[in-house]
């Protein structure tokens, strides 16, 4: 099982989701980031790189270390009906599929934040799985 570091339209997502279900502000009154998102975002880039330490060793640390800094928070406008666009929602579930598979190395499962994201996922998966035709055609037994 591979891992490697998110693109950062993934990160994106994982962030602007999470931030919502923790109610983080994304933004203070001068337009900046919160400290809070900020930290946010910090957390999610150490998890995807600590499964890869576990994954290919400590170097890995440094070799992804310019990356991660050229990452730029960009604020994708949602819409007021987000959780009714299966669309959308299904692009935020494959980002959120994708992180916790790239995560999914050595001890990082077992780390709150993890469980917390993989929550999420199956949250999304079962937001979209209940919108299908075949979910009100199949019988309650």
């Amino acid at each position: 099982m591979s891992s490697y570091i998110i693109k950062y339209n993934t990160m994106n997502r994982i962030a602007v989701y999470t931030a919502m279900k923790r109610k983080i502000r994304f933004y203070d009154e001068n337009d900046k980031l919160t400290k809070e998102f900020k930290n946010l975002i910090k957390e999610l880039w150490a998890l995807n790189v600590e499964a890869l330490v576990e994954r290919y060793g400590e170097e890995e640390k440094e070799g992804n270390k310019e990356y991660i800094r050229g990452y730029r928070f960009e604020y994708e406008k949602l819409p007021m009906e987000f959780e009714k666009d299966m669309k959308l929602l299904m692009k935020f579930f494959k980002s959120f599929a994708n992180y916790t598979y790239q995560c999914a190395k050595g001890k990082v499962p077992e780390m709150k934040l993890y469980k917390e994201i993989e929550g999420y996922e199956k949250e999304l998966g079962c937001r979209i799985a209940q919108s299908l035709p075949e979910w009100d055609a199949g019988a309650w037994e």
